[in-house]
């Protein structure tokens, strides 16, 4: 038998490299699929996934497909024409081979009823090859292929390939199959767009409302704005005036007056007090309903705070035969971690409350633990009372905002309805709850529970807060500030006056300016051993002249306390953060302003 010498048209593939030279490709023929006529649409290799294909063996067609698509079940045959008669018997579902080949057959075989479907993403290109030993050849061959132009090598792509496909009855295949698609498409488009202008509509419409929305939010935020600036600027306002009254009226009290005089004054300080009272009350119920009031967490000696409400450390109260009682069981800790301020402002209300409907008889304060989950400490604090009771109708409103009882005004008693409502925002606030039990002629019991927390380090904190005790309980001692020169800073006249006269008492010489400005200019000629700020001034406010002082090397470590009718947290933080080491309210509280200073010189 003769040795194959000369492949005149061969495909390129890595196992015939193997024992095969291969010259450069001069025909490129696309890899085509032919199905028969009454088979589906096919698009290309992916709609063949699961279907029987059939591929000569040897053929690359066979390496493609089990390479780049293995979910296609390929029958291999002996050669092309057997696989077309099998695809024309209904066998097969398809064939791949290149399109010259396929086009060659449908013109000389009986295959009328097959065409090609779709062409491929691949390419098979034609060169020449011969066998290893024979490599030589495929120069003289690479020569041979290179003398052949252009138009010979046109010529002989459309003599192979002049592919026959019936356009007309795929055509009309198309149609059968893509007309009621493209109905339907239609009807959906028109649909959508009819659909979509409603939306659109719709759309505006809601942009209308958020902009309308948007700016009635934006007025609520500038009205909300400017009820707090009011309300700040009120508590300054009436502050600085309550300052005179009352620091006046402690004045007049130490001096040389007789004992109706006495009288008098003490009449004046509690009705100032009730009205600094009321003020603040007002201003925590503002922030308490815009949710600004924070509630701190710090540790504090909770059984001193309760003594505060016993008979020998809270006030007589005058013209009434009323006994203050305490009773505090004893599983409650002495020590607990939450905001002291607040509950002593819970307990204070309740025990004022009591105090204006008891005019005979006790009030009695108990706290016990309720439970400990972890380290949370649920406290039961009752205020019992033994006055006139509330009517059962009343009990359902009685912790509403601005409710007081009409007959109320012919006692005399009517307060400004805000007590107890803070009372209730304050619980809510502690994660706890408050209510009322009341019989006609019995008395009142007000409970409230609140959440409170184990102390972080529970000897420690108890070791700081009995020194607490300690230095509080010698803040009336003044020997230590006689002699000692302080600067007051403030514009106010009536404001320096009573300041100056309170230092004086304690032996303190006293140097005033009138703002920040004066405040520097004489910080820079007499020496001074503290400084008593105030907020708000012309010319130059204090927290600026704070920062100046705080400028100078050998000024850094002089104590400045602010004395400011400002007293919002964050007038406070905002004291603090600007360099003064601590911030007292006007009102001055003489004792406060003495222990403070003894605490900083």
């Amino acid at each position: 038998m003769a040795r194959l010498i000369l492949l005149p048209m061969a495909v390129r593939t890595l196992e015939r490299e193997k024992y095969l030279s291969f010259t450069q490709s001069y025909l490129r023929f696309p890899l085509v699929i032919a199905t028969h006529k009454r088979s589906p649409i096919i698009k290309g290799l992916l709609n063949l996934s699961g279907k029987r294909v059939a591929v000569e063996k040897g053929n690359p067609a066979e390496s493609i497909l089990k390479t780049d698509y293995p979910q296609i079940k390929i029958v291999l045959f002996d050669s092309v024409l057997t696989g077309m008669r099998d695809l024309d018997l209904g066998l097969v579902d398809a064939l791949v081979h290149n399109s010259a080949v396929i086009s060659h057959l449908q013109k000389e075989g009986d295959f009328e009823d097959i065409e090609i479907a779709a062409f491929t993403e691949y390419d098979l290109k034609i060169s020449m090859a011969v066998r290893h030993d024979l490599s030589p050849l495929v120069d003289i061959l690479q020569k041979t292929i290179r003398q052949i132009d252009k138009k010979e090598r046109s010529s002989i792509n459309n003599k192979w390939l002049a592919i026959q496909v019936d356009f007309g009855a795929r055509l009309k295949r198309f149609f059968q199959w893509a007309l009621p698609i493209v109905l339907f498409l239609i009807l959906a488009f028109l649909y959508v767009v009819k659909t979509n202008r409603r939306l659109q509509l719709e759309i505006s419409k809601r942009r209308r409302v958020e902009k309308s929305l948007e700016r009635a939010k934006d007025k609520a935020i500038l009205a909300s704005r400017a009820k707090d600036d009011f309300l700040a600027n009120m508590s300054h306002e009436i502050r600085t005036p309550m300052n005179a009254v009352i620091g006046m009226s402690d004045l007049l009290f130490l001096s040389n007056i007789d004992g109706t005089q006495k009288q008098y004054i003490k009449t004046l300080k509690k009705s100032s007090k009730s009205l600094l009272s009321l003020i603040n009350q007002i201003l925590d119920l503002s922030k308490m309903e815009a949710g600004k009031l924070q509630i701190e967490a710090v540790d504090f000696d909770l059984h001193n705070l309760v003594n505060m409400f016993s008979d020998n450390r809270r006030p007589i109260v005058e013209g009434k035969s009323v006994k203050h009682c305490l009773s505090i069981s004893k599983n409650v800790p002495k020590i607990v971690n939450g905001d002291e301020l607040r509950l002593q402002q819970l307990i204070e209300n309740l025990m004022d409350n009591a105090e204006k409907y008891t005019e005979k008889g006790r009030i009695e304060l108990s706290v016990s633990l309720t439970k400990q989950i972890e380290n949370r400490l649920y406290l039961h604090f009752i205020v019992t009372d033994t006055g006139k009771g509330i009517d059962e109708s009343k009990l359902s409103g009685l912790f509403d905002s601005y409710i007081t009882s009409k007959k109320d005004l012919s006692d005399n008693k009517r307060g400004g309805g805000i007590g107890l409502a803070i009372c209730v925002k304050l619980c809510q606030l502690m994660n706890g709850k408050i209510w009322v039990e009341s019989k006609i002629g019995e008395g009142s019991q007000f409970h409230f529970i609140v959440e409170f927390f184990e102390p972080i380090d529970s000897i420690k904190n108890a070791s700081q807060l009995e020194n607490f005790e300690v230095s509080g309980s010698d803040a009336g001692n003044t020997e230590y500030l006689k002699g000692k020169i302080v600067l007051l800073v403030d514009d106010n006249k009536t404001n320096r006056l009573i300041a100056k006269k309170m230092l004086e008492r304690a032996g303190v010489v006293v140097v005033t300016a009138k703002n920040g400005l004066e405040c520097l200019l004489l910080l820079s000629n007499v020496a001074v051993d503290a400084v008593l700020m105030d907020l708000q001034m012309p010319v130059m406010d204090g927290f600026l002249a704070t920062r100046k002082i705080r400028e100078k090397p050998e000024l850094r470590g002089l104590p400045i306390i602010a004395l400011s009718a400002n007293v919002g947290p964050e007038d406070v933080k905002q004291a603090l953060d600007c360099g003064m080491d601590r911030h007292l309210p006007k009102p001055i509280v003489m004792k406060t302003l003495y222990s403070t200073l003894n605490e900083l010189l």
